[in-house]
């Protein structure tokens, strides 16, 4: 599917801004912060009772980049701001053994907080103007339309606003069927953030076990800062 990729006349040059649209502006003060805080806190609370206990994971096995798979989960382990209880992205994409895009279908945010508008179906949905965002910054899962294949590549592109919100540590798992073990096909989680760039829609491709360029990243911000952008979404890719 093709990306509808919005204006980047409008964007960010550190992780102190964010882009204030007419349709998303949010206040990012210490007040809201606080509340933001103790609302994340209190759904934890309540998705941790017993009642759920059955909804635990299975057990996640061994790197195994080779494993052909039917089912994606994508996991944010830390955001750019940890202490902000929110997470969002603007669409998750991967791609298979000979180089296609997958078609990935059944979008699920097991045990999430999302607004009504901002569900896990807006990362598959090809288009940049929505987004997925989530207050307990859980997973994103998915299935496989065409079955079993080894994923080649993924990516996944920063939403409109909120840098602070952007995954910068992550685990890429995968499973054969419904029920089965999760493995972990990329492990970005490694004691240190990856260096996800702060400018808006801003498309990143990872090959898995891949490293991420941090110097073409810094070459991308910097001509964000000096207002060389082009006016459509970049496309970083790591080999």
């Amino acid at each position: 599917s093709s990306w509808i990729v919005p204006s980047m006349g409008d964007h960010v040059s550190n992780a102190d801004e964010v882009v204030l649209r007419p349709e998303a502006e949010e206040a990012e003060n210490v007040d809201t912060l606080r509340a933001e805080l103790k609302a994340a806190a209190e759904s934890l609370s309540a998705h941790q009772t017993p009642a759920n206990a059955d909804e635990a994971s299975p057990a996640v096995q061994e790197a195994d980049v080779e494993a052909e798979v039917s089912f994606l989960r994508f996991v944010t382990t830390r955001t750019r701001s940890p202490d902000v209880p929110r997470l969002q992205l603007a669409q998750f994409v991967a791609y298979g053994a000979e180089g296609e895009q997958l078609q990935l279908v059944d979008a699920r945010n097991p045990r999430g907080d999302s607004p009504a508008d901002e569900g896990p179906t807006n990362a598959l949905d090809g288009s940049a103007h929505t987004k997925w965002r989530d207050a307990n910054k859980g997973a994103l899962e998915c299935h496989i339309a065409s079955g079993p294949t080894k994923v080649t590549r993924y990516a996944f592109m920063t939403a409109n606003d909120c840098p602070h919100r952007d995954p910068v540590r992550w685990v890429l798992e995968g499973r054969l069927g419904e029920g089965g073990e999760w493995r972990v096909l990329d492990d970005k989680d490694t004691g240190e953030d990856q260096p996800v760039p702060v400018a808006r829609y801003t498309m990143l491709i990872m090959t898995p076990n891949g490293v991420v360029d941090a110097e073409e990243l810094k070459r991308a911000e910097e001509e964000e800062r000096a207002g060389h952008a082009r006016e459509e979404a970049r496309l970083l890719i790591v080999e």
